[in-house]
Order: structure tokens, then sequence, then C-alpha cells
């Protein structure tokens, strides 16, 4: 289901774990923790706190969050471990063990001993249900038209600060593709509507700062996108190539 190129890490404590994150991390913005916990433990990050999540890494301000109210359930059911960033790295780094929950209980995916064999069924489905969430978050990571061993060589640089970008990425976390991607198109829109007041109508100081913040809503959402869709510096310098090119020849035609 996935690429074959990439071998995941096996035997570190976080293989085959699914770990969930909530607020903002000091140490490095959550995407790069996730793709390191991906590519170097063999972990699986979630986007969101899902039944079958081992762990919740919480940041700074997660307290407010409904993720850490609902991994404190988890916590007191026995089926869920809360970490602290610094622990979070530590583990990571081979450096901490987290202690067993102590109401753990005998959890995860379970299935009936309906055969003999059901044991070796019950692991054989546990499997494929990693493999699936392993290609889910590929594809999330994978840019248009790239193959997934390839995608990591290009990071995206978005003219933001780290904490920015951060937040950026909680907000695609929280809200979806289909929903940014509908706001995106809605602040589109609205700079439309600026530029359109401002040639049709007398210019004034208004309609020349309602453009400025439309603008600055449009490149937000434009950062959003290309990190959702995995877009390269590189991709996107490439077309950009391409279209000035283009612009150039039309300028040399009249």
């Amino acid at each position: 289901m996935y690429h074959r190129a990439i071998e995941f890490t096996a035997g570190h404590y976080f293989s085959e774990k699914f770990v969930a994150f909530a607020g903002t991390l000091e140490r490095c913005s959550r995407r790069d923790a996730m793709d390191r916990l991906f590519f170097e433990c063999g972990g699986i990050p979630q986007d969101s706190l899902l039944s079958w999540v081992h762990f919740l890494v919480i940041g700074r301000n997660a307290e407010n969050t409904d993720a850490y109210k609902e991994a404190k359930r988890g916590v007191e059911q026995g089926y869920m471990t809360i970490l602290t960033e610094q622990e979070f790295f530590d583990v990571m780094d081979g450096k901490y063990i987290p202690p067993e929950n102590q109401n753990k209980k005998t959890g995860g995916i379970v299935y009936e001993p309906t055969a003999p064999n059901w044991k070796e069924q019950e692991e054989r489905r546990r499997l494929e249900f990693i493999d699936e969430k392993r290609a889910v978050y590929l594809d999330k990571r994978k840019p248009a038209g790239n193959q997934y061993d390839v995608w990591l060589q290009d990071d995206v640089s978005l003219r933001f600060t780290e904490a920015q970008t951060d937040t950026l990425w909680e907000a695609l976390d929280r809200w979806g593709e289909k929903a940014q991607v509908g706001c995106a198109v809605e602040e589109l829109a609205e700079l439309i509507v600026a530029l359109q007041k401002h040639t049709n109508r007398t210019p004034t100081p208004e309609t020349l700062e309602n453009i400025l913040e439309e603008i600055a809503d449009v490149e937000i959402m434009l950062a959003q996108m290309r990190m959702h869709f995995g877009f390269s510096d590189a991709m996107l310098a490439d077309q950009i190539k391409i279209k000035l090119a283009k612009l150039n020849e039309s300028l040399k035609q009249k």
C-alpha cells in the first residue's frame, strides 16, 4: 500500500504506535515532529484523537483543547497515555520509556475467535490496519506528481516564522481540506471584490487598506494550500519560471 523505497523502523518504542498532538510544540513545528516520528521511529501520526490512538503529545496551551480532555478520559479508562513534549522527544531519542498505564486493559482491534487460527487472522488484520494508516499519512505528505521516496527532499518555504507555520498546520488539522479549500476560494473572491472596488470607484485610503488586508488573507490561504498539497519550493519555482517565460514572450510581441 505504500512505496517500497520506504523502510519503516522496526523495534523502536513508537514503532506501529499511533500518536496524536495537541497544542503548539516549542522545539519544532508539529509537522516536523510528525515526520520524524513517522520516518525515523516507525510511529504513525494522527490528525485527530481517534479510538486507536495510543499517545497524545501535549504542547503549549494543550490543556484547553478537546483532544486533551478526551485523552484524560482515555487515561482513566486505560487505553491512552499523555506525553509532554519533552517526554515525546526523549522517547524518540531512546532516553525515556513511559510507565505503563495502571488502568490498562486488553484493548485495540478485537476479533472474535471464530476459527482455529483466529490469532493469526487478528495479527494479519492488525498489520493491514497499520499499513492502511501509513498509506493515509504518506498520501497526505506526497506532492502531486511525485514519489513517496523523494517528496521529503524539498521543504516548503512560506515566508512565515516557525510559530506561524505551526499555526497554519493547526488550522489545516482542525478544519480539514474541504473547509480550508473553501476558505481559500472565499478569500480569493474577497480580493477580487476589493480590487474591483478600487478600479471602479475613486480610490481612497480605505480601499487600499482593504486590498492589503485581502492580499494578506490570500497569502495565508495560499500557504495552507501549498502545505496541504505538498508543493515544494522547487515545484513552485518551476511553474513560476514557465509562467514568466510565457509572459516575457507576450511582452516581446508588442
